[in-house]
């Protein structure tokens, strides 16, 4: 029958379990890099805004549409950006470059008013909308409208050094614990239990004398319990085959004691018959006399 290796099944559960859970660990850091990454890219979206919104509100007051375009362009050249609209007060597009997700109009334009980041799931693509004011006279006039899109390409672009840094290092910690668990488990575990079989195996049972169990194992722990526990049997055992040594000579003392008892008392009364039969001869004599006698 084949055997199944104790410290292999403990080993594959405990490298199973830590396996599991440095997956959801490393799972979980990766999408709180993401979702950091995308928050930081966001907020940069929203820093832009003061950047350039005054140099293309001016454009669009001015009706210089093609500065307002080429602005849009130079914005298109950021990395992080991926798709631009910019429309005039009418909701007239400007520029439209890139990739640009289909939103609805008065979704637009309460993401518009209220400044606030747009997001689409299904394409991936996220940003942010602000209306362009033209101060003039101690008056704000609404001359239009920006979107700046980012997508989920450009975050993880930019966190696909964490990702490999966290991945890689999951990686190395495994194949760290790996080593490290191999090692211990046949140190302390397999080579010991190997040890402990092969002395058990060569085991004579017919002698006993002087032989002991001998673990190298550092320490006291459950293997030297067992080693002791079991030089205490072999002791045990030593003690009662002396024991039946000691009651099978008493037995054969027994038996010789017995048969020379037997032998004296058939001795006994071979001669206690042999005195009985004379006796017996020298009646049978007497009578005879005594009847030849009457006559």
């Amino acid at each position: 029958m084949q055997t199944e290796s104790l410290s292999k099944k403990l080993l594959t559960t405990v490298l199973s379990v830590y396996f599991l859970l440095t997956f959801a660990v490393t799972c979980f850091q990766v999408v709180g890099e993401y979702i950091t990454s995308k928050s930081h890219i966001t907020g940069e979206l929203v820093t832009l805004q003061k950047t350039f919104s005054g140099s293309l509100t001016r454009a669009i007051w001015e009706l210089n549409t093609q500065q307002a375009v080429t602005i849009a362009e130079g914005l298109l050249a950021i990395p992080m950006i991926e798709g631009i609209v910019v429309r005039d007060d009418n909701q007239e597009i400007i520029s439209k470059l890139g990739l640009v997700p289909a939103i609805d109009e008065r979704y637009a334009k309460a993401l518009i008013s209220e400044g606030i980041p747009l997001d689409d799931s299904v394409t991936g693509l996220f940003g942010y909308a602000f209306p362009l004011i033209f101060e003039f006279s101690g008056r704000a006039t609404h001359v239009g409208d920006v979107t700046l899109i980012s997508s989920r390409e450009v975050v993880i672009d930019r966190i696909l050094i964490s990702i490999y840094f966290l991945v890689g290092n999951a990686v190395i910690k495994t194949l760290f614990l790996i080593f490290l668990f191999l090692y211990s488990f046949r140190r302390h575990l397999t080579d010991p239990l190997n040890e402990l079989t092969q002395q058990i195996e060569e085991l004579e049972i017919d002698d006993l004398s002087g032989v002991r169990l001998n673990i190298h194992s550092t320490g006291h722990n459950e293997l030297n319990v067992m080693e002791s526990a079991f030089n205490r049997l072999i002791t045990k055992v030593q003690e009662y085959k002396q024991e039946l040594e000691q009651a099978k000579q008493d037995l054969v003392f027994s038996n010789d004691k017995l048969d020379k008892h037997n032998l004296t008392l058939e001795q006994e009364v071979a001669r206690k018959t042999s005195n009985l039969s004379h006796a017996m001869i020298d009646l049978q004599q007497q009578k005879q006399q005594l009847e030849y006698q009457q006559k």
